[in-house]
């Protein structure tokens, strides 16, 4: 069995691969924390894998606490996938392909597989990102916006109102609230409705560029929260990324 892992900025998300089967994704919160004890006591009982493939955009301190801990445990040397220009029938549109976040090329290698129509591939995370994916494979391009959380917190550091107000725990971002009657809810709705506006406008400029309404994909760990405020068709997919890993590692080296 192969251990796939996708490192994000904020979780750790891992699933198992076995003769093509890819498993249930587990997840759990990394960021302000020990990563490598996080990362031993995930997969404190887990078995030996025959290999390990990582996408990782945690940075490299990630990378060298993953490659550590698997030679510790296991003596075997993970594998960190990188963005190409062209595979599994995609088309890098980055000048640099390298530079296009591995986390969205293994979104939209899973997208590609999910059918022909051009599609949108939206991940809800630290980041959100919105990428264009043509019904031939061709990628279109991508946007990158701060998050939820990224949101919530620039808007509270600069803005004195709302540093004075109580946060209950920094609740999430609730099913949809059409107009608020307290602060954080205004806040939390604010980010809904303007995060979803991104999205639907890029989804009509890949629209308008295939001519043809694309279908949307949503991942990442805003990503049901996000679906609440979006009136365009779309699905969420959680383990998108690993989805596409795992096609990326089903290719023997």
């Amino acid at each position: 069995m192969k251990l796939l892992i996708d490192v994000g900025n904020t979780r750790i998300k891992w699933a198992w691969q076995q003769a093509g089967w890819l498993g249930e994704m587990k997840a759990a919160l990394h960021r302000d924390q020990d990563f490598s004890r996080v990362l031993a006591d995930s997969l404190r009982a887990a078995i030996k894998p025959s290999s390990i493939v990582v996408a990782n955009v945690a940075g490299i301190k990630a990378m060298v606490a993953i490659e550590q801990w698997a030679l510790t445990t296991w003596n075997i040397r993970p594998e960190f996938v990188a963005s190409e220009l062209f595979a599994h029938g995609v088309r890098n549109a980055y000048q640099v392909p390298a530079q296009l976040g591995v986390d969205r090329w293994m979104g939209l290698i899973a997208a590609r597989a999910m059918g022909s129509k051009p599609m949108c591939v939206v991940s809800c995370g630290t980041a959100l990102t919105v990428d264009g994916l043509a019904g031939d494979g061709i990628h279109l391009g991508g946007v990158i916006a701060p998050g939820f959380n990224v949101m919530r917190d620039g808007l509270r550091a600069g803005t004195a109102l709302i540093q004075s107000q109580p946060h209950p725990e920094d609740a999430p971002l609730k099913n949809l609230i059409l107009l608020a009657d307290n602060t954080d809810d205004a806040v939390a709705a604010g980010i809904g409705y303007a995060l979803a506006g991104l999205v639907e406008r890029v989804f009509a400029r890949i629209g308008q560029s295939q001519a043809v309404a694309p279908n949307c994909v949503l991942t990442g760990g805003d990503a049901e929260m996000l679906s609440a405020y979006l009136s365009i068709p779309h699905v969420c997919v959680a383990d998108l990324v690993l989805r596409g890993l795992a096609r990326v590692a089903a290719v023997p080296k």
